[in-house]
């Protein structure tokens, strides 16, 4: 017997992921969720900008 995998991505976690459970619990299968990841790309960027333009040393502590 194979085994059978659903998988789905939904943005709102609506509709999408209703259909997803209720087809993977008609079919006996296993349920999986591709979940996106965030982008930190920028918030390091201006982290490095940030710290160009107020180094530690010029800081009142």
């Amino acid at each position: 017997m194979s085994r059978i995998l659903v998988v789905y991505y939904s943005v709102s976690n609506g509709n999408t992921r209703e259909i997803a459970h209720q087809m993977a619990e008609y079919i006996k299968a296993d349920l999986a969720e591709i979940q996106t990841v965030p982008d930190v790309r920028l918030s390091l960027q201006l982290k490095c900008i940030w710290k160009k333009q107020y180094p530690l040393s010029n800081r009142k502590q």
